[in-house]
């Protein structure tokens, strides 16, 4: 067993995608960063890492055995044993997840620069770990709003930490139409979206779920002014982290203003 020390983490709790954990270049100074005093190295398949990084699922029990009370943290000088902790990598990537006593990765945080570098080294030459993900059933989804929520990891790369959350906010807003039972509502948001669409016969006579998927793989694609436009719109009147959404704008705003000011 490889283990590494003094590894410093910023934990984003019930994290499902990679994307919601942010890389260290994109810790805010509010962030609550803990030390690990001693972490096990986990060096794993591509498959293994995916599963972990990208899920809240359970994971395989002789994974859990071989981390189980290896991991300790610094807290108030004290030496704290955890139940199971690891760093894990695939020779590319890095991440830190914790159980909390649980059997899945409550918790996940990215490295600092220095530690992913010489978690790599750590595992350079040795052999992956031969751990498989459980045979889970096959995820169905219940609905349009749950795909909607989905965002899959392509439509997140290249996007900011603070663009990650807006683009999140506005897809759980959006995913609220799917369960509206007016069709006029839903036709608005379409016209506002799409302008065009008021002119466009080949939409007139379209479902709700027709509209909000047109929607949602419109807005999946990247990020730009219309999706911070539509999102100030449409979260302002579905409430739905309307608060957080406005920070979030604030922010962007006021960096905006210092680059223009440069």
């Amino acid at each position: 067993m490889l283990y590494i020390h003094d590894v410093w983490v910023n934990w984003f709790d019930s994290a499902v995608k990679g994307y919601e954990v942010p890389e260290f270049e994109a810790w805010k100074r509010d962030d609550t960063v803990e030390l690990l005093d001693q972490s096990p190295l986990l060096y794993l398949t591509e498959e293994m890492f995916d599963y972990i990084e990208n899920s809240l699922n359970t994971l395989p029990a002789d994974l859990l055995e071989a981390i189980h009370n290896k991991g300790y943290m610094r807290k108030n000088h004290e030496r704290q044993q955890i139940d199971y902790m690891a760093v894990i990598t695939d020779g590319y990537r890095v991440l830190i997840f914790d159980t909390d006593g649980t059997d899945y990765p409550v918790k996940k945080s990215r490295p600092i620069t220095r530690q992913h570098q010489l978690a790599l080294e750590m595992v350079e030459g040795t052999h992956k770990l031969d751990f498989s993900p459980p045979k889970e059933t096959e995820v169905t989804w219940g609905s349009v709003a749950d795909l909607i929520c989905d965002i899959e990891d392509i439509h997140m790369r290249g996007l900011t930490r603070r663009e990650r959350e807006m683009k999140q906010i506005l897809m759980v807003s959006l995913s609220t139409l799917a369960h509206s039972k007016s069709i006029e509502e839903v036709r608005y948001w379409y016209t506002e979206l799409f302008p065009a669409a008021m002119i466009d016969i080949t939409t007139e006579n379209w479902s709700i779920e027709d509209m909000v998927l047109d929607m949602h793989d419109h807005l999946s694609e990247g990020w730009d002014e219309q999706h911070i436009d539509f999102g100030t719109k449409l979260t302002r009147y579905t409430k739905i982290r309307d608060n957080d959404w406005k920070e979030l704008h604030a922010a962007r705003v006021t960096k905006v203003d210092r680059t223009k000011n440069r």
